[in-house]
């Protein structure tokens, strides 16, 4: 089973992602900030990390590079729901470095396909793009 942590400081958002991809077959963990994520990635082998941009603790970006550097096998997906100018170049550099962003609103179908298409064995995180 894909074990599957979520990251959003927005409780209902973690909330319904947990109930729709827990009912699709994935074990989820949800966390509200990067840093109770990072101890939850220290202490558990997931599969895949989806985590917002922008979280009251400024930690989104951070935590994903962090992710990337430290666990190069979990693969990553940034959701944000607002594209500030000050934040572009964040948003290219993720890209760049293989994490596709997803757009919030978005439906748990979609995330659902897009993860499934992560988890096959010739995704790895240096080579989707995602605009």
């Amino acid at each position: 089973m894909t074990r599957v942590l979520v990251v959003d400081d927005d409780k209902v958002l973690r909330e319904v992602l947990h109930e729709g991809l827990f009912e699709n077959g994935f074990d989820v963990q949800s966390r509200d900030s990067a840093e109770s994520a990072r101890l939850a990635l220290k202490e558990i082998d997931f599969h895949i990390l989806i985590s917002d941009l922008y979280m009251p603790d400024g930690g989104g970006v951070e935590l994903i590079n962090w992710c990337v550097e430290k666990f190069p096998e979990l693969k990553v997906l940034a959701m944000s729901g607002k594209c500030l100018n000050s934040k572009i170049s964040q948003l290219d550099a993720l890209r760049g470095r293989g994490v596709p962003t997803l757009s919030k609103p978005f439906t748990i179908e979609g995330l659902v396909e897009l993860m499934n298409n992560m988890m096959n064995s010739s995704y790895d995180n240096t080579s989707i793009r995602n605009k």
